[in-house]
C-alpha cells in the first residue's frame, strides 16, 4: 500500500514573510488568495499544491506543517496509527 501526499500547509505568525521566504527558496509559484491564505500552486507534473497563511491567537493554532496523505480507508489507517503509537 503507497499512500501519497496530497496537499500541504505551512502556517506562522506572518504568513506573507513565510510566502516570500519558501517562494524564494524553492522557486514556488505562490499567490495571495484571501484572508491571510497564500496559494502554492505546483509547476510541475508531480507537485503538489499546498496553502501557506497566518496562524492568529484565535485560530488556537502554532507554527508549523501540517501533510495531507491521501488514505483508502481513513479508519484503517487511524487504527494503524494508534497501534502504532
Amino acid at each position: 500500500m503507497s499512500n501519497a501526499v496530497v496537499h500541504f500547509e505551512l502556517s506562522g505568525e506572518d504568513g506573507e514573510k513565510l510566502s516570500k521566504f519558501y517562494g524564494s527558496v524553492f522557486g514556488w509559484n505562490i499567490e495571495y488568495n484571501t484572508h491571510n491564505i497564500y496559494s502554492v500552486e505546483s509547476v510541475l507534473d508531480n507537485g503538489i499544491d499546498g496553502h501557506i497563511f497566518t496562524t492568529t491567537d484565535e485560530d488556537c493554532s502554532t507554527n508549523g506543517i501540517t501533510i495531507y496523505v491521501q488514505v483508502d480507508d481513513v479508519y484503517n489507517s487511524i487504527q494503524m496509527v494508534e497501534e502504532l503509537g
